[in-house]
């Protein structure tokens, strides 16, 4: 039997999975000068018109329209006031007057009004009507927007002080391994930096979850129970990287499954095979592998499909464009590969991938390029010069051009 018999597609796993979970998330009412990143929980409608009445469209004078209606009227005695006054953009003015003169189109408001030569008046003209930048009851936002610096514009421009936004899932994170050592510190022999809690930590804050990192939990069976169970304590949903395959002291699946329940182990997704995903406690539980770029593989299509089930929105996923190969990109029929791509643009401004390998490139090249490809079961090869879809993961902008 090969290693892949047998073992289901990402898609085919979060298919089944979420059949039977369908989290019901609460909502908080937050400030508007909070809620930046914050996801909508229901619809948003204006609480008034705005303007209020009506508003000058320009810096500039308000006049009576009929003082223009059948020709140019001897300005040269008008006074402030009493003919004309000022009136400026947003301006609100009185009900005596309701056409809006330029203040470029005036010469002068000084012994009365000049205004320049080639200057046309039309009766009504340059005047916002009431509800013309807003209109009371207007829909603007729906459940399950993902509020931007412009959204909260708006709702305050609705006449919002508060939102209804949904709860941040609380996602904690348990670091397992005896060789892991924190952040900051000299690897000796046998030792490796936890680099996987800052990566989680900010993956985690990046697709709008609440990340709650554990301390590292050596490799023994009581520690980590204890681990689970406290971190469950405080968690919507609970991650756990490390000890998923088949080492010698690799106890979480084991543990997971006895404390709780595995829904499955092994996903035909490569790097990460040995991802497992379950419940404990009734929640969420996600078996990372714990190499790196297993790790962040992981991350990126299983925790990101449930953050975006948590909130019931459409996957957040990355802008793809069209990318030159540099090489040619392995597919394989019983698998999905995350092959990471450093991107370029040449001197023609088209745009070129380079194919790294998470087996033979440095684990820092792989965790810092500007794209990625997630290639297809089954699916054609990519050779050395094709046309193909990258995932962006930096601005375009950000891409080095060779």
């Amino acid at each position: 039997m090969g290693k892949f018999d047998n073992v289901p597609s990402r898609e085919e796993v979060l298919r089944r999975y979420f059949k039977i979970w369908t989290p019901m998330a609460e909502t908080e009412s937050i400030p508007v000068d909070e809620a930046l990143g914050r996801v909508v929980a229901s619809q948003k409608t204006t609480l008034y018109d705005l303007p209020v009445y009506r508003a000058s469209a320009a810096d500039g004078i308000a006049v009576k329209g009929d003082d223009f209606k059948d020709k140019m009227p001897d300005t040269s005695n008008f006074k402030l006031g009493v003919d004309f006054v000022r009136a400026d953009t947003g301006d609100d003015f009185s009900d005596d007057y309701d056409t809006i003169i330029a203040i470029e189109d005036v010469v002068s408001m000084e012994d009365g009004l000049k205004l320049k030569d080639d200057v046309e008046v039309i009766p009504g003209q340059k005047v916002k009507d009431k509800g013309s930048h807003v209109h009371k009851g207007e829909i603007y936002l729906t459940k399950g927007n993902r509020l931007r610096p412009t959204d909260l514009a708006a709702l305050v421009m609705g006449g919002h002080k508060d939102v209804a936004v949904i709860k941040k899932p609380k996602v904690a994170y348990i670091p397992t391994g005896s060789e892991l050592i924190p952040e900051g510190c000299t690897p000796k022999r046998g030792e490796n930096l936890n680099s996987n809690s800052i990566l989680v930590e900010n993956f985690l804050i990046e697709i709008g979850a609440e990340p709650i990192i554990m301390p590292i939990v050596r490799d023994n069976k009581r520690d980590l129970k204890e681990a689970l169970y406290k971190a469950s304590s405080k968690a919507d949903i609970v991650l756990i990287s490390g000890g998923s395959s088949k080492g010698e002291e690799d106890f979480n699946t084991k543990l997971i499954e006895k404390e709780g329940s595995i829904f499955q182990h092994y996903v035909a997704c490569v790097p990460g095979f040995p991802l497992g995903i379950g419940f404990f406690e009734n929640k969420p539980i996600v078996n990372l592998a714990g190499p790196p770029i297993a790790c962040y593989n992981g991350l990126d299509w299983c925790v990101r499909a449930l953050i975006d089930r948590w909130y019931h929105r459409k996957s957040l996923s990355n802008l793809e464009v069209l990318a030159i190969a540099d090489d040619d990109i392995r597919v394989q029929k019983e698998c999905s590969l995350l092959v990471k791509l450093n991107l370029y643009y040449d001197e023609d401004n088209k745009l070129h991938a380079v194919p790294l390998s998470h087996h033979k490139d440095s684990l820092v090249s792989c965790l810092t390029t500007e794209g990625q490809i997630r290639t297809i079961m089954g699916g054609e090869q990519i050779k050395k010069g094709d046309t193909f879809k990258v995932e962006l993961l930096v601005h375009p902008n950000e891409i080095p051009r060779k």
